[in-house]
């Protein structure tokens, strides 16, 4: 069994890269798409290419909202190898470790289901068990510190490969009963129908397949785990990191695009070529976040993004089950007496950012983070 860890074993440092770049996707979903939606509108009379972009593709393709989920997930993939040094340095037994990584994915699937779930109805035929965003990472987290661990960077390359590929294969010859192979449809592909025959009533309803996307999940983590790996090279400068992840990004999107004709690009799916399109991106993102941030060192400009990003679980969870616009909302309500109709729609937007903002950074000057 070959050790993929490196040799060192310090207490890896943080990088503000990281977390910054986490809050800017976290944003999003936290009432900054609002915020640009409401100034396209006051400025444009309408909602156009800009809204578009914070709205999923109803199936085939990709916008940037599409993006917001596997940047997540590849930013936990990016973390892993530092938080595994981390806590093997303090503790070099994995069998400790993994009591961590199954407290972990214990933790993200019950957010999830609190989230999106039922969990709250306290009724149990009332439960989805599998339908968001935080359990597909606690899949792909489980994965990746598999390979991570016990697997040779070669064969992490050779397994994350074989994932995509794999779930290629059971699209194109492993029909759904009484369906044809190579069928992507919403209703007729292979893995909605695996979702339904396994989590029958506790099926989440949608078009999304979780159980043959944790393949992929795992894909996408490792993605960032390789980043991540990279990232705790010594001996590369901070341009030569920037520089391997951009032509990394490239690479991925070209074998995407090369992918597509006979792959189609699904998020609902998670197909292969999802994958490595928003895998490609989400490396772009983070050489440029790394290259102006940490090798730079042009840091102030990311203090509002790295507030959320530090605390990237309590804002999802704030955002999903309890929502700012309940305390937001009250407090500009007045002033729509003054405003048109556009001005109002965006200073709620802005209130709801701030409100969720001004309660991050009340907990990051308290040090207080909801960790997992």
């Amino acid at each position: 069994m070959t050790e993929s860890l490196p040799q060192e074993a310090k207490e890896p440092a943080r990088l503000m890269s990281v977390d910054a770049l986490r809050g800017f996707d976290m944003i999003w979903i936290c009432g900054g798409a609002g915020v640009i939606s409401a100034l396209e509108r006051l400025f444009t009379g309408h909602g156009g290419w800009l809204s578009r972009q914070f709205v999923h593709v109803e199936w085939a393709g990709m916008r940037f909202e599409d993006l917001i989920m596997p940047l997540f997930m590849f930013l936990a993939g990016v973390s892993l190898p530092f938080s595994v040094a981390g806590r093997l340095a303090k503790n070099p037994s994995k069998l400790h470790l993994w009591g961590h990584v199954l407290k972990r994915i214990a933790l993200l699937w019950v957010f999830g289901m609190a989230c999106q779930g039922n969990l709250f109805s306290w009724n149990p035929a009332e439960w989805k068990f599998y339908s968001n965003t935080l359990q597909a990472i606690a899949a792909g987290y489980l994965v990746a510190t598999v390979l991570h661990l016990y697997a040779s960077i070669r064969w992490q390359a050779v397994a994350t490969a074989g994932l995509m590929l794999l779930s290629w294969a059971l699209f194109a010859w492993a029909p759904a009963p009484g369906g044809t192979p190579g069928d992507y449809s919403p209703d007729g592909n292979v893995a909605i129908w695996l979702d339904k025959f396994i989590l029958g009533p506790h099926q989440d309803g949608t078009a999304y397949a979780w159980i043959l996307g944790s393949l992929n999940f795992g894909a996408t983590t490792m993605l960032g785990v390789f980043a991540g790996g990279l990232l705790r090279r010594r001996e590369l400068s901070g341009n030569r990191k920037t520089l391997w992840l951009a032509g990394g990004g490239a690479a991925a999107i070209g074998l995407a695009f090369a992918w597509m004709p006979f792959h189609p690009l699904i998020k609902h799916l998670w197909t292969g070529s999802f994958v490595l399109l928003s895998g490609g991106l989400s490396l772009l993102l983070l050489a440029l976040f790394y290259w102006v941030i940490d090798v730079r060192g042009w840091k102030r400009w990311s203090y509002f993004f790295t507030v959320i990003g530090v605390n990237a679980i309590a804002a999802y969870m704030l955002t999903e089950t309890w929502g700012t616009r309940m305390v937001s909302n009250p407090l500009v309500r007045g002033f729509h007496r003054w405003l048109p109709g556009d001005f109002q729609t965006l200073l709620q937007a802005v209130a709801e950012v701030a409100v969720l903002w001004v309660i991050l950074w009340h907990l990051h000057r308290q040090k207080i983070y909801l960790k997992v």
